[in-house]
């Protein structure tokens, strides 16, 4: 219908309490320097995910760059971290100067496959370049098999870096995403499910870590009374009125989070009757936060015809996405040491991301699983 709404992925939700918070930091004279609701954010989220300290930053990518610093991660070491993931996660190993190891993701939960951990991590040390990160992903807003990993981390006396970029509000066995390893990353990005108009926060237990980030993150300055810096620092800090506007927003999350998840249950029986269509769930350790609703079209034979769906899609107001390209298959990754078993691979050639703001009806998402059930249907698969 031409009056129907247009179906954006995924959208902030936002009300007049946020530009109140906004507004107030103005009025307050807080734009320039750091004020108290920064502070206010930072501890809001450590109580909220079980966290002794976090340090906000101006993007989940800054805090992954400072994660690893400050887990002493230097030139040439190798990091490992999963194929099924955006760039990023990659991209802020690359900033360090580390070299990159992939390894592809198990069927339940989409992340980082324990046996082949295992290999790579037992490969790499065998052939004299050990790993001395792993950054596992709770990819879609669904958390990694912690119980599986750790102790194969553990064996090799390596760090975990949890990004957990999509993941707020996810759980694994009660625990929160972001607690999950040494160090933990959200993203506070419009798409979501709560933003600050971008910016991120990096989580961790170690207070000596979190003062690390926190100095380097504001430009590696000395406590003098002059400008005078004995390291690199970065303009990493979020400001003011990103934390205003995330705190905010913060305190909806559990609303928040609740419609997502009705929304995903919503689509998963809409869609059970229809064999050739999968909602994915969350895995059995855990329960994700469903930022993005992920379907996985079984009988789709090419990467043609899922765009064809997704074209199809669109022309009635809806919008979709791939899932994310493997990043063995990336061309500016694709010289990449890689442990692949196929899943990655399967994935993408058959998986979308479905309409999961916060803010749609249920009249919207019963358009959009009428609307996929008749692509698929009417494309050549």
């Amino acid at each position: 219908m031409a009056d129907e709404p247009f179906l954006a992925l995924s959208v902030p939700t936002l009300t007049s309490a946020d530009a109140a918070a906004v507004a107030r930091v103005v009025s307050d004279g807080w734009v320039g320097p750091i004020g108290p609701a920064l502070r206010e954010l930072e501890d809001a989220v450590a109580d909220y995910v079980g966290a002794p300290h976090a340090v906000a930053v101006s993007s989940g990518t800054a805090a992954l760059h400072l994660g690893l610093l400050a887990l002493g991660i230097r030139p040439d070491d190798v990091v490992v971290l999963p194929t099924l993931t955006f760039a990023a996660t990659a991209f802020a190993s690359v900033y360090v100067g580390a070299r990159v190891a992939l390894v592809d993701v198990e069927p339940e939960s989409w992340n980082l496959d324990p046996e082949l951990l295992a290999r790579a991590l037992r490969d790499l040390e065998a052939a004299g370049t050990p790993a001395k990160a792993v950054m596992p992903v709770d990819v879609y807003g669904r958390t990694y098999d912690y119980n599986a990993v750790r102790p194969i981390v553990q064996h090799y006396g390596i760090p975990l870096l949890e990004d957990a970029a999509e993941a707020l509000g996810a759980t694994h066995a009660g625990k929160s995403a972001g607690t999950l390893g040494e160090v933990g990353v959200f993203s506070f990005n419009g798409n979501k499910v709560i933003t600050a108009g971008g910016g991120g926060m990096l989580v961790t237990q170690d207070e000596a870590l979190a003062a690390t980030v926190r100095y380097l993150s504001t430009q590696a300055r000395t406590d003098v009374h002059w400008y005078e810096h004995e390291s690199i620092g970065y303009n990493y800090r979020m400001s003011s009125l990103q934390a205003a506007l995330g705190l905010s927003q913060l305190g909806r999350l559990d609303e928040i989070l609740a419609r997502r998840r009705h929304i995903q249950a919503l689509y998963a029986r809409e869609l059970s009757g229809h064999p050739g269509i999968s909602v994915t769930p969350s895995p059995r350790w855990g329960e994700g936060n469903a930022w993005l609703t992920t379907v996985l079209l079984t009988d789709i034979r090419s990467l043609d015809s899922l765009g064809q769906v997704r074209q199809n899609l669109y022309a009635k107001g809806i919008e979709t996405r791939f899932l994310w390209k493997p990043l063995h298959q990336q061309p500016v990754f694709a010289h990449l040491d890689s442990w692949l078993s196929g899943q990655a691979d399967s994935l993408f050639g058959t998986g979308l991301c479905l309409p999961s703001s916060a803010n749609m009806t249920d009249d919207d998402v019963l358009r959009v699983a009428r609307s996929l059930i008749q692509a698929l249907e009417n494309s050549n698969t």
